[in-house]
This record gives C-alpha cells, sequence and structure tokens, in this order.
C-alpha cells in the first residue's frame, strides 16, 4: 500500500452537522385557484369565430398584464368547407384546454400540433 493511501486511511472520520429545518414551506392550498381564468368575451369570440369561421384575428384579453398585443393574437380562418385553423401563442395553455372542450362538447373532430420555430399551436377543427 502506497504512503499516501495509508495516510488517507488512518485519517480520523468527520461527522458533519445535520442542519435540521423546523419551518416547512408553505405551498398554496389549490393550485387551481392560481392558474388563469378565461375572460367570458374571449369564450365568446372563440365559439362565435370558430362555429361561423371567415379569416378573423383578434387580440386575447386574458393575457393583457402579461403579454404585448401581437403575442396575444389569434387567427382563425377558414380552410376548406368546414375546416378551421386557429392559430394562437403555445403558452396560453387556459386558451388550449378551453378549445379542447369546447370541441368535446360540440362533438367537432380536430387535431392539433405545435409549431416550435414559432412556438404558435394550430388546430384544424371540423366543425359539423
Amino acid at each position: 500500500m502506497s504512503l499516501k493511501m495509508k495516510k488517507f486511511l488512518d485519517k480520523p472520520i468527520t461527522k458533519k452537522i445535520i442542519v435540521e429545518v423546523k419551518q416547512k414551506p408553505k405551498l398554496p392550498q389549490n393550485l387551481i385557484n392560481e392558474a388563469i381564468t378565461i375572460v367570458p368575451s374571449d369564450k365568446e369570440l372563440l365559439y362565435h369565430f370558430i362555429e361561423q369561421p371567415g379569416n378573423q384575428q383578434f387580440a386575447l384579453s386574458t393575457y393583457s398584464d402579461e403579454y404585448p398585443e401581437v403575442d396575444r393574437m389569434v387567427v382563425i380562418s377558414r380552410k376548406s368547407g368546414n375546416m378551421v385553423l386557429v392559430i394562437f401563442n403555445s403558452e396560453f395553455e387556459e386558451i388550449s384546454d378551453f378549445v379542447v372542450e369546447m370541441c368535446d362538447q360540440m362533438g367537432w373532430p380536430f387535431t392539433s400540433g405545435v409549431q416550435e420555430d414559432t412556438s404558435k399551436i394550430i388546430f384544424e377543427i371540423f366543425v359539423r
């Protein structure tokens, strides 16, 4: 055994002091209450423009405190026949959830995808 290893093994073991935290961090009681709620006018505009599509564009008022108007834009356009495209910022998870829920309740089949380079989510909705 080398001298260096012998010194290492002969070295006394020192115990580290463990500090106990007595106060637990306060967590939110209900995460649903912390989520952003969609403004009713945004819900009505989304439903109206999807049900009766045309080439429409409007700014969501739900996220007006956090995002500039350019980032809050929703583009709705009729593609062909009964297919409607809805394009908006992919960070708006509450809006995505609302569109999915609305399509499920109305019986409208849809597909969705995220365009990574522009951070936009695209819904293709087949309105009946």
